[in-house]
């Protein structure tokens, strides 16, 4: 943290990208586990399946978009735990110092 940013400043940001990422998480729940709306490659375009029937489970599975969307939304989760994480660990070592400032002094 620079000279620039007190701690509120910093946890007003903080706060905000926090909520972005909920927006984010909560518009790609459904998104992640569907193929991608991006146009076909040409060369997929004139593929045809060789099989008895065309298998859309699979094309979704490998779908590439998907897949990055997927791996998006794993590393913002991550991400997520690790600063809830970090920002409990700050709230405990905070109120632990301030219950120890607010003790009186032991009497010598």
């Amino acid at each position: 943290m620079n000279d620039d940013n007190t701690g509120l400043e910093v946890l007003e940001k903080f706060a905000a990208t926090t909520l972005r990422l909920r927006e984010l998480l909560a518009d790609t729940a459904e998104a992640q586990w569907q193929a991608s709306r991006h146009p076909v490659a040409q060369e997929d375009v004139n593929i045809r399946s060789r099989g008895l029937y065309n298998d859309p489970t699979y094309q979704i599975t490998v779908d590439t978009g998907r897949l990055k969307l997927r791996a998006a939304v794993i590393d913002a989760e991550k991400a997520l735990a690790l600063a809830d994480q970090t920002m409990r660990v700050a709230v405990r070592k905070l109120t632990e110092a301030r219950s120890r400032q607010d003790r009186p002094e032991p009497a010598a």
